[in-house]
């Protein structure tokens, strides 16, 4: 009887040593599959920022910070030349026309300028980097 249970110790060594090695080769599947999803994730997420997020935000930048210049300087012209023709006779009103409407209007030209050489075309470029990393969005 003594030969015939020697095979049980080798038997479970092999069968202990499988259930390791198959063990060890799905927890590897496991954490390899995790890390290279990981990985997919966050080149993903930096091809958002640097092809779609980054120059979207710059653009956008700077078209708020010209519009918000082209905000305060309409409104401080408006406001000075109210106080320009306030109160004045038809007379005096027709004199500061011809001498400092040219100016005003000269704001108002390099306004209308700006926006059609400027900010219209940020817009489009805007529009056409969405439109190339659509996927991204």
């Amino acid at each position: 009887m003594e030969s015939d249970a020697s095979w049980l110790p080798v038997a479970l060594g092999i069968a202990g040593t499988l259930v390791g090695v198959i063990v060890g080769a799905v927890l590897t599947q496991i954490w390899t599959g995790l890390r290279e999803s990981r990985a997919r994730r966050y080149h993903f997420v930096e091809r958002q920022v640097q092809e779609l997020y980054a120059p979207l935000m710059g653009l956008r930048k700077d078209i708020r910070a010209k519009s918000e210049l082209r905000l305060k300087i309409s409104q401080k012209a408006t406001v000075v030349w109210q106080e320009l023709v306030a109160d004045k006779n038809p007379a005096i009103q027709l004199e500061i026309e011809k001498t400092r409407l040219p100016a005003f209007k000269a704001i108002i030209k390099y306004d209308n300028q700006q926006l059609t050489e400027e900010l219209l075309p940020d817009y489009r470029t805007m529009l056409e980097i969405f439109k190339a990393n659509y996927a991204l969005a």
